[in-house]
C-alpha cells in the first residue's frame, strides 16, 4: 500500500535537508509517493 507524504523544502538549510531525508526515505523503500508543496521565498 501506498501512502502519499507532502514535502515541503522551505526556505535556509530546509532543501539541502529535505533532498537528503527523501534519499533516506528511498532507500528504506517504504512505498511512498511524494506531493511537493511550495513554501518560503520561492512560493507563488
Amino acid at each position: 500500500m501506498s501512502q502519499s507524504i507532502a514535502v515541503i523544502k522551505g526556505d535556509g538549510i530546509g532543501p539541502e535537508i529535505m533532498d537528503a531525508t527523501l534519499r533516506v526515505l528511498d532507500a528504506l523503500d517504504c512505498g511512498l509517493t511524494y506531493q511537493h508543496i511550495d513554501a518560503g521565498l520561492g512560493a507563488p
